[in-house]
């Protein structure tokens, strides 16, 4: 994963490289700028996206390009090709003059935040006890334990089918939303209940409500037969003790 992460960004500074070197050999005055990919909640990594400038196209990938542009007025088309795999197919145009030449370039990308709440039967939250695992058209997003919020960008199509699962000692539960237009910019609660019940034991997991009953019900026999067992240990006691001084109880 680290390997392929350096990869990525190996190819896009080879990318910038090779178009400053190309703008340099056309003998121009060249400036840096930087190209922000975000979403109304913040940068959106994993993207796939392709920056045409002049003409000449970089291919990058991530959340961020950095860029050597002419200093004379430059047309600026940036392709946003997918997310993790996803298509999303969003086009933006940009002309960069002598008065924002400076300035980063942020692209705006349409996205919901699924906040996801795992929780048993009884309603208790599964804080620690949950695997959550988040597909979105049936492309591998995000897996975490407990709680998550997973940041979501919408295509171009205008919607998305999410299917979120959680796992549980033995349980599954599975819940599917789909995401529209409509919902960017904000957060979409989704509550997953996973069929188990009873008390968490640390160390052993989940215990039936049933079991806790029959436990119960068997340390209540134990009981009542220790108290038997020392009720006749006492009146054998004290016979004990009367034969011993010579009396009968």
């Amino acid at each position: 994963m680290v390997f392929r992460f350096r990869a990525l960004i190996a190819l896009v500074v080879l990318t910038a490289l090779s178009l400053a070197l190309l703008i340099h050999a056309q003998g121009c005055v060249c400036y840096p700028t930087d190209v922000l990919f975000t979403s109304p909640f913040g940068p959106l990594k994993g993207l796939r996206f392709v920056i045409n400038v002049n003409g000449s196209e970089i291919t990058g990938f991530g959340a961020e390009a950095s860029l050597v542009i002419p200093e004379t007025p430059v047309s600026l088309d940036i392709h946003v090709d997918s997310w993790l795999g996803i298509p999303l197919n969003y086009n933006y145009h940009y002309t960069l003059t002598q008065y924002n030449k400076t300035m980063p370039i942020y692209v705006n990308i349409p996205a919901a935040e699924l906040v996801i709440t795992p929780v048993s039967a009884s309603g208790a939250p599964l804080t620690t006890q949950a695997l959550i695992n988040v597909t979105c058209d049936n492309h591998f997003v995000d897996s975490g334990v407990g709680p998550q919020v997973v940041v979501v960008p919408i295509p171009s199509s205008g919607s998305m089918m999410c299917n979120i699962t959680g796992y549980s000692y033995g349980a599954i539960a599975r819940k599917g939303v789909i995401l529209t237009m409509e919902q960017s910019g904000q957060a979409v609660p989704i509550t997953l209940t996973i069929p188990v019940s009873g008390y968490y034991i640390p160390g052993v997991g989940f215990v039936p409500t049933s079991t806790f009953i029959l436990l119960a019900v068997v340390i209540i026999i134990i009981m009542i037969l220790i108290v038997i067992l020392l009720i006749e240990y006492t009146f054998w006691r004290r016979r004990r003790l009367a034969e011993f001084r010579g009396y009968r109880f």
